[in-house]
Protein backbone atom coordinates (compact mmCIF):
# COMPACT_ATOMS: atom_id res chain seq x y z
CA UNK A 1 0.00 0.00 0.00
CA UNK A 2 1.18 3.49 -0.97
CA UNK A 3 0.72 6.41 1.31
CA UNK A 4 -1.70 8.00 -1.27
CA UNK A 5 -3.63 4.95 -1.09
CA UNK A 6 -3.34 5.21 2.95
CA UNK A 7 -4.30 8.50 2.95
CA UNK A 8 -7.62 8.12 0.70
CA UNK A 9 -8.43 5.16 3.26
CA UNK A 10 -8.24 7.76 6.01
CA UNK A 11 -10.60 10.21 4.20
CA UNK A 12 -13.11 7.56 3.48
CA UNK A 13 -13.51 6.40 6.95
CA UNK A 14 -13.56 9.89 8.62
CA UNK A 15 -16.35 10.33 6.90
CA UNK A 16 -17.57 6.96 7.69
CA UNK A 17 -16.96 7.96 11.38
CA UNK A 18 -19.03 11.17 11.10
CA UNK A 19 -21.79 9.99 9.34
CA UNK A 20 -22.07 7.23 12.28
CA UNK A 21 -21.81 10.10 14.76
CA UNK A 22 -24.20 11.64 13.37
CA UNK A 23 -26.51 8.38 13.23
CA UNK A 24 -25.80 8.25 16.92
CA UNK A 25 -26.81 11.51 18.01
CA UNK A 26 -30.21 10.76 15.80
CA UNK A 27 -30.65 7.64 17.78
CA UNK A 28 -30.38 8.98 21.34
CA UNK A 29 -32.45 11.92 20.84
CA UNK A 30 -35.28 9.63 19.45
CA UNK A 31 -34.68 7.43 22.68
CA UNK A 32 -34.70 10.28 24.68
CA UNK A 33 -38.19 11.68 22.65
CA UNK A 34 -40.34 8.11 23.18
CA UNK A 35 -39.24 7.40 26.90
CA UNK A 36 -40.67 11.19 27.34
CA UNK A 37 -43.73 10.08 25.16
CA UNK A 38 -44.00 6.78 27.53
CA UNK A 39 -43.69 8.68 30.22
CA UNK A 40 -46.53 11.50 29.55
CA UNK A 41 -48.98 8.20 28.61
CA UNK A 42 -48.08 6.70 31.87
CA UNK A 43 -48.58 9.71 34.01
CA UNK A 44 -52.32 9.84 32.49
CA UNK A 45 -52.90 6.02 32.52
CA UNK A 46 -50.80 4.73 35.57
CA UNK A 47 -52.20 1.41 34.63
CA UNK A 48 -50.49 1.18 31.55
CA UNK A 49 -46.88 1.19 33.10
CA UNK A 50 -47.85 -2.57 33.07
CA UNK A 51 -47.94 -2.83 29.90
CA UNK A 52 -44.31 -1.34 29.57
CA UNK A 53 -43.10 -3.74 32.42
CA UNK A 54 -44.28 -6.54 29.97
CA UNK A 55 -42.92 -5.32 27.10
CA UNK A 56 -39.74 -4.70 28.80
CA UNK A 57 -39.12 -1.14 27.78
CA UNK A 58 -37.93 0.28 31.36
CA UNK A 59 -34.17 -0.68 30.81
CA UNK A 60 -31.90 2.17 31.06
CA UNK A 61 -29.20 2.48 28.43
CA UNK A 62 -26.89 -0.09 30.38
CA UNK A 63 -29.03 -2.92 30.48
CA UNK A 64 -30.52 -2.38 33.59
CA UNK A 65 -34.51 -2.09 34.16
CA UNK A 66 -35.80 0.53 36.00
CA UNK A 67 -39.47 2.01 37.41
CA UNK A 68 -41.78 -1.01 38.07
CA UNK A 69 -40.14 -2.99 36.06
CA UNK A 70 -36.72 -3.20 38.60
CA UNK A 71 -39.27 -2.99 41.55
CA UNK A 72 -40.93 -6.38 39.82
CA UNK A 73 -37.88 -8.05 39.37
CA UNK A 74 -36.56 -7.70 42.66
CA UNK A 75 -39.95 -8.90 44.44
CA UNK A 76 -39.63 -11.80 41.86
CA UNK A 77 -36.43 -13.14 43.23
CA UNK A 78 -38.31 -13.62 46.37
CA UNK A 79 -41.24 -14.68 45.27
CA UNK A 80 -43.60 -15.11 48.54
CA UNK A 81 -41.30 -13.17 50.31
CA UNK A 82 -42.70 -9.66 51.76
CA UNK A 83 -40.65 -6.61 51.16
CA UNK A 84 -40.54 -3.33 52.90
CA UNK A 85 -39.57 -0.30 50.68
CA UNK A 86 -36.66 0.37 52.24
CA UNK A 87 -35.38 -3.77 51.79
CA UNK A 88 -36.55 -3.09 47.96
CA UNK A 89 -34.27 0.05 47.44
CA UNK A 90 -31.19 -1.56 49.53
CA UNK A 91 -31.00 -4.70 47.22
CA UNK A 92 -31.47 -2.13 44.36
CA UNK A 93 -28.73 -0.50 45.26
CA UNK A 94 -26.88 -3.83 45.47
CA UNK A 95 -28.02 -4.64 41.79
CA UNK A 96 -26.75 -1.16 40.77
CA UNK A 97 -30.36 -0.51 39.75
CA UNK A 98 -30.88 2.98 41.67
CA UNK A 99 -33.47 5.18 40.46
CA UNK A 100 -32.24 8.39 39.02
CA UNK A 101 -33.93 10.48 41.39
CA UNK A 102 -33.34 13.12 44.27
CA UNK A 103 -35.42 10.52 46.73
CA UNK A 104 -34.89 6.69 45.73
CA UNK A 105 -37.44 5.20 47.99
CA UNK A 106 -40.49 7.69 47.07
CA UNK A 107 -39.62 6.79 43.49
CA UNK A 108 -39.63 3.22 44.39
CA UNK A 109 -42.77 3.55 45.94
CA UNK A 110 -44.33 4.83 43.68
CA UNK A 111 -43.31 1.93 41.27
CA UNK A 112 -44.52 -0.38 43.23
CA UNK A 113 -47.88 1.14 44.16
CA UNK A 114 -48.52 1.06 40.11
CA UNK A 115 -47.96 -2.71 40.79
CA UNK A 116 -50.20 -3.20 42.75
CA UNK A 117 -52.63 -0.95 41.91
CA UNK A 118 -52.02 -3.32 38.42
CA UNK A 119 -52.24 -6.49 41.13
CA UNK A 120 -49.20 -7.80 39.78
CA UNK A 121 -47.73 -7.37 43.35
CA UNK A 122 -49.51 -8.04 46.66
CA UNK A 123 -49.36 -5.20 49.55
CA UNK A 124 -50.11 -5.44 53.25
CA UNK A 125 -49.07 -4.01 56.29
CA UNK A 126 -46.86 -5.48 59.28
CA UNK A 127 -47.54 -5.34 63.12
CA UNK A 128 -45.63 -2.11 63.67
CA UNK A 129 -47.42 -0.54 60.81
CA UNK A 130 -44.85 -1.06 57.89
CA UNK A 131 -46.22 -1.39 54.60
CA UNK A 132 -44.66 -4.35 52.73
CA UNK A 133 -44.85 -5.90 49.09
CA UNK A 134 -44.46 -8.96 47.74
CA UNK A 135 -44.90 -11.03 44.56
CA UNK A 136 -47.51 -13.90 45.05
CA UNK A 137 -46.69 -17.55 45.07
CA UNK A 138 -48.46 -19.33 42.66
CA UNK A 139 -51.29 -21.11 43.85
CA UNK A 140 -49.80 -24.79 43.02
CA UNK A 141 -46.33 -23.62 45.00
CA UNK A 142 -46.54 -26.43 48.00
CA UNK A 143 -50.47 -26.08 48.77
CA UNK A 144 -49.76 -23.78 52.19
CA UNK A 145 -51.66 -20.85 53.27
CA UNK A 146 -49.61 -17.55 54.27
CA UNK A 147 -49.73 -19.34 57.80
CA UNK A 148 -47.38 -21.85 56.45
CA UNK A 149 -50.87 -24.38 57.21
CA UNK A 150 -52.23 -26.50 54.36
CA UNK A 151 -55.76 -25.59 53.37
CA UNK A 152 -58.31 -28.27 54.57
Amino acid sequence: MQEAEAEQAIRGLVQELRQARDTLEQAQRSVVGLRKLIDGYVELFPLLESVVVEEGGLEDDDGHPRGMDAAFQVLGGQTGTYMSVHGIVQQMERLGWMPNSSNPANAVRTALERLHASELIEKAKTTAGTVVYRKPVPPSAGGYDDFGEEPF
